[in-house]
């Protein structure tokens, strides 16, 4: 799993080992939709420069002549000002940080699990504001 688009505040400050709990929006009942423990964190459009990622969805944007350049396709982040809330503006792309994950439970696509139900995940996520990290050591 990858977290390349969207929370550009979690995706900066994350570190390796941290867990992510995943809520989707108002339209999706704020239910949860994934837990994943980071693996591994790419800085600097490492994500978008290395043709391992290029076909996964969320590789929206390909770095090209010194920028980064948004691709034909894509199915989020349309509008011309996603490249800048994404990665940064430029020349920087400050916020071109990728969160990798090889150890993730996704919820997503149906009813969500209760998670109010299950005392240390509700324990977690009590002690959490939004956009917060959480240290799993």
């Amino acid at each position: 799993m990858s977290l390349a688009i969207c929370k550009p505040r979690i995706r900066s400050t994350a570190e390796i080992g941290d867990l992510i709990f995943g809520f989707g929006g108002v339209q999706l009942e704020n239910r949860l939709i994934y837990i994943a423990q980071v693996s591994d964190k790419l800085r600097d459009g490492q994500y978008y420069r290395e043709g391992q990622f290029s076909t996964r969805p969320d590789c929206i944007y390909r770095y090209e002549g010194g920028k980064y350049i948004a691709k034909n396709g894509r199915k989020f982040h349309t509008s011309s000002e996603d490249i800048s809330r994404d990665l940064g503006p430029p020349p920087d792309y400050k916020d071109a940080n990728v969160l990798i994950s090889n150890d993730f439970r996704y919820f997503g696509g149906g009813k969500s699990i209760d998670w109010e139900a299950h005392h240390n995940i509700h324990k977690r996520l009590m002690t959490l504001t939004r956009g917060a990290c959480g240290k799993s050591r």
